[in-house]
């Protein structure tokens, strides 16, 4: 029986579980009940007798170490306040962290715990980030977190995050990830752009993969990092300068060089190889040749590639993306960015567009706001 001085100090209900734990130290397991009941009393409570009732004692190593991992993070925040999590968050960060035992994994538990703390609790939006990891492997963290600490980051006109086209090569692919069969590699990648945390993968006519992450990547790579701020601060991004849009140029197939493409393999075969680009994120440089108002409020803009006369890029603007648009003239040296949507004959057709006015004087794109 534990003694009256014993249970005093139990607040949490870790310590009548710790002696079953043989891998953990009582010292470990009291730390982290310490920790948690400053973030977050509910989960305080409720981690003894998850560890005591329902967890195995791997289990329960696993999820002392998130938790240790997470208050490390926290304490390089250097907070002045107390801050809590919600105990939605923090007991599901506990039970699918306690899951994992590879480090990485463990450390973007501890992350998304790290930045679930707040001063009132309530924020719950790494929720969002916590039902993607909970369906990620080994292989895809190790992949996602390269594509984001190895890619040029951005920001947009509209001010958005965004990161520069990334290709590895499949040697490089392996290294990353330890596998060499590559239609696991395959399979992996297929994952990580359904789950929208990269924009492509392999392509059907090479090896080369694209792994350039998405908006919502890159979100999730720094709030497993701890961090609670913009994306844009986290990376010190800046908008691309003029040499590095022509530089992007030169590395990209532009609309000429898809077309071209196309235009090389059988008839029959054409559908099949302009599904290869149709999601690829691209950023051209052209001339604007026309706009119309449709009827849902967007403005329809043509866009004359500089590769080729004859190549054309098509989209829909809001205005409220770009309110300089109504002043533009036809002619007018502009870059476009977007997903490609849909591949024709002659024209390229882009989603969620978005477009800047370049002048002859300017580093940088002329915001749009």
């Amino acid at each position: 029986m534990i003694d009256q001085n014993s249970k005093s100090l139990d607040v949490f209900g870790v310590k009548p579980f710790a002696d079953s734990i043989k891998t953990v130290t009582e010292g470990a397991v009291e730390g982290a009940g310490a920790f948690l009941s400053r973030i977050c009393l509910p989960a305080a409570e409720e981690f003894g007798f998850l560890l005591r009732d329902r967890v195995s004692n791997w289990r329960s190593s696993n999820a002392v170490r998130v938790l240790q991992l997470a208050e490390k993070k926290l304490k390089k925040r250097n907070l002045q306040q107390e801050v809590h999590a919600h105990p939605r968050l923090v007991m599901s960060a506990l039970e699918q962290g306690s899951w994992a035992e590879q480090d990485d994994i463990q450390d973007m538990w501890a992350g998304l715990l790290s930045s679930a703390c707040t001063a009132d609790g309530s924020d719950d939006s790494n929720l969002i980030f916590m039902n993607v990891l909970r369906q990620l492997t080994s292989a895809e963290v190790a992949i996602l977190n390269h594509a984001c600490t190895s890619s040029q980051k951005y920001v947009s006109c509209g001010g958005w995050i965004y990161a520069r086209e990334f290709l590895v090569t499949l040697e490089q692919l392996q290294e990353i990830t330890r596998i060499h069969d590559v239609h696991r590699l395959d399979r992996e990648l297929d994952h990580l752009r359904s789950l929208e945390l990269i924009a492509h993968g392999f392509s059907a006519d090479s090896t080369a993969a694209d792994i350039t992450p998405t908006a919502f990547g890159l979100h999730m790579y720094i709030r497993a990092e701890g961090y609670l701020g913009s994306p844009v601060e986290f990376f010190g991004a800046q908008p691309m300068t003029d040499e590095e849009a022509l530089d992007q140029t030169i590395d990209m197939p532009g609309p000429a060089d898809i077309l071209d493409h196309i235009s090389r393999v059988p008839l029959l075969s054409q559908a099949d190889v302009s599904k290869q680009y149709l999601g690829r994120e691209v950023e051209w440089p052209g001339t604007l040749q026309g706009a119309s108002r449709s009827n849902n409020g967007l403005i329809s803009v043509a866009i004359s590639s500089v590769q080729r006369s004859g190549s054309t890029v098509c989209g829909e603007v809001a205005v409220k993306d770009c309110p300089a648009l109504p002043d533009m003239m036809s002619e007018e040296p502009v870059m476009v960015r977007g997903k490609i949507q849909a591949v024709g004959t002659f024209t390229v057709t882009l989603e969620a567009m978005q477009l800047e006015r370049r002048t002859s004087d300017q580093q940088s794109p002329e915001s749009c706001t």
